[in-house]
């Protein structure tokens, strides 16, 4: 691991709610930056303290900066480790904890034979129960799997204030649930104390069920929103306001533009869905920023493209949102048109749309941006 020093504010405090909690969500819409926290944080919490002369010890002891225990779980411990899994519809409790599997013979002789399969999550637990291992897992897209059922009887003796004590004695409060051992019989088992589990989800995927609250509380919440500064720091904009001109003069009319479209269609995602709906800075960050108009309309055009389709998922169904949220119509020279036929006896709405070329990117862009 790197210097501490680099490691973010964000990270820290995401480190530090691990600490204090045990088990952090991070929760935020597309493109807030999640998946990057989660990597940073990994990056952090497996860094291991150099060893610094202790004139009484007989071998170098760790030097731990007062400021890093302070946040880093479990500074003490040396053996850190972290183990990472996605969550899909076909996760199951037996895949992240333990399973009975059946094997068939391969040597010809007939019969099944059984062993137990150690799921991420035992794995991680049993990492931790170590007297100097401590263990992050981390979970991306919780909320695409069956998250109560995954964690089944284990959800309770997940929460941080029922785990074993700081040596992995049994408590007064303690959790437990009953868990297959390797004779293939069931036996209590309890998480420990230095395990952690990190996960994120994003709340808007309108294509799976939220999760339940009796499962959300068990977790501390982090949340990430779209932040307009960051946009402005990577264009190097001092503001995005003023006046856009009816063709880009530089790139950074361009840039201005963009991050004024942007900022108007979360407002009215905002309005018309709410803000877990909204899309983040990063979907206009792809690496550095060219300083040309015509690269800088190459650039903004796949960020557009993405905050477009992911206009189409929030207002499915509804010409009325996705014409609000683009502006269409209030202003006479809009790129997108909305129109109207007649089907089956039925008045239609629709939007008609130029192909988006660099040509049309910024008019479209300087619509959408206009109050």
């Amino acid at each position: 691991m790197a210097a501490m020093e680099t490691v973010s504010e964000e990270a820290r405090a995401v480190l530090r709610r691990l600490k204090e909690h045990g088990n952090v969500l991070i929760v935020g819409a597309p493109a807030t930056g999640k998946t990057r926290l989660l990597l940073e944080v990994r990056q952090a919490f497996e860094w291991t303290p150099a060893p610094s002369y202790a004139p009484e010890s007989t071998v170098p002891l760790p030097a731990i900066p007062e400021d890093v225990g302070a946040w880093l779980p479990s500074p003490e411990r040396l053996q850190r480790k972290a183990f990472e899994t996605v969550f899909h519809q076909n996760t199951r409790f037996g895949e992240i904890l333990r399973a009975r599997e059946a094997r068939v013979s391969t040597d010809g002789s007939e019969g099944v034979t059984f062993r137990i399969s150690e799921g991420i999550l035992y794995r991680a637990s049993q990492y931790a129960v170590d007297p100097d291992g401590t263990a992050l897992l981390i979970i991306d897209e919780i909320n695409r799997g069956p998250a109560v059922s995954v964690f089944g009887p284990a959800l309770p003796a997940l929460e941080y204030d029922k785990r074993l004590g700081d040596d992995a004695a049994m408590l007064n409060t303690t959790a437990r649930f009953d868990l297959l051992n390797d004779n293939g019989d069931y036996q209590p088992y309890a998480f420990p104390k230095h395990l952690y589990v990190l996960a994120a989800m994003n709340q808007a995927d309108t294509s799976i069920e939220a999760l339940d609250v009796a499962f959300l509380r068990r977790w501390e919440p982090h949340r990430l929103v779209p932040d307009g500064d960051v946009l402005l720091t990577h264009f190097n904009l001092a503001s995005a306001d003023g006046e856009l001109p009816a063709t880009p003069t530089s790139h950074e009319d361009v840039y201005r533009a963009a991050v004024r479209g942007w900022t108007a269609v979360n407002k009215r995602i905002r309005l018309g869905r709410g803000s877990e709906f909204e899309i983040g800075h990063g979907v206009l960050m792809n690496g550095e920023p060219p300083a040309t108009i015509e690269e800088a309309l190459d650039y903004v055009h796949h960020g557009w493209r993405r905050i477009r389709n992911h206009l189409d998922e929030v207002f499915f169904g509804s010409v009325d949102g996705l014409a609000a949220a683009l502006n269409v119509g209030g202003t006479a020279d809009h790129p997108i048109k909305r129109e109207t036929e007649m089907f089956a006896n039925d008045s239609v709405s629709y939007l008609e749309e130029p192909t988006l070329g660099n040509d049309t990117l910024y008019k479209t862009l300087r619509a959408v941006a206009a109050s």
